[in-house]
């Protein structure tokens, strides 16, 4: 594809609707005849435009192109919207393409400037134990991450725990808690909240950094996690 002028008397013609895209055929390939062009030339004029003045034009100037006639709309959808501002100027700026991916941009770059960090669902974990089991319970929360908020003892003489335990390490810690205890240690999860991770996401080396980073490896995403400065426009 290239642009070349029209030339001042028919960019005139075009102004002063000496030329106008509701004329017929006919009446287009005799206006043009005083401006050079052919009838070959004028019968592939796929659009005049934008719209509110039509002082530009798109020519179909391919040979033997197959199933050109079915991009043409898209293609002619594309020239009103490249032509509907000044290529140097872009005066407007409140249309959808200029406005949603700017806005995109924008929210992208405030997100990663405001110190994110990644939050994680934790399980209330209830955990009953005799007196013997005390210490491999605590060794097996403190292990997988697990917080104690809660201990006691029970009329029947056996402690009861309460502990937040991440749901990421909650997997096969039935199995591993029996281990710490042989057997004597009872364990009941349920959702409690979502938990902060302290560590910082866009720092690859940290834990969130790896959590992330292997997320966006496993959705086939680069695996650099993108800074702010990436969403500025650069000239």
């Amino acid at each position: 594809m290239h642009a070349e002028p029209l030339g001042l008397p028919l960019a005139e013609a075009l102004e002063n609707k000496v030329i106008s895209p509701n004329m017929d055929l006919p009446q287009l390939v005799e206006k043009f005849a005083e401006f050079g062009w052919s009838e070959k030339e004028v019968g592939n004029i796929w659009a005049f435009g934008p719209d509110a003045t039509n002082n530009n034009i798109l020519v179909n100037a391919t040979t033997s192109v197959q199933y050109v006639n079915e991009l043409k709309d898209y293609i002619v959808s594309s020239f009103q919207m490249a032509y509907d501002v000044t290529t140097m100027a872009d005066a407007i700026h409140r249309g959808a393409g200029q406005i949603i991916h700017t806005s995109l941009r924008c929210m992208y770059a405030s997100e990663l400037s405001a110190q994110p960090r990644l939050v994680e669902p934790c399980y209330l974990a209830d955990i009953t134990c005799p007196e013997q089991s005390l210490g491999g319970v605590q060794s097996a929360l403190s292990r997988r991450r697990g917080t104690i908020i809660e201990e006691k003892t029970t009329i029947s003489g056996f402690f009861n725990f309460k502990a937040y335990l991440p749901v990421k390490e909650s997997f096969g810690f039935s199995l591993f808690l029996s281990d710490a205890t042989r057997g004597l240690a009872s364990i009941q999860l349920s959702f409690d909240h979502w938990e902060s991770i302290d560590s910082d996401p866009l720092d690859l080396s940290s834990s969130s950094g790896e959590i992330v980073r292997s997320i966006r490896i496993y959705k086939r995403l680069k695996g650099g996690i993108p800074t702010a400065a990436e969403y500025q426009d650069k000239l």
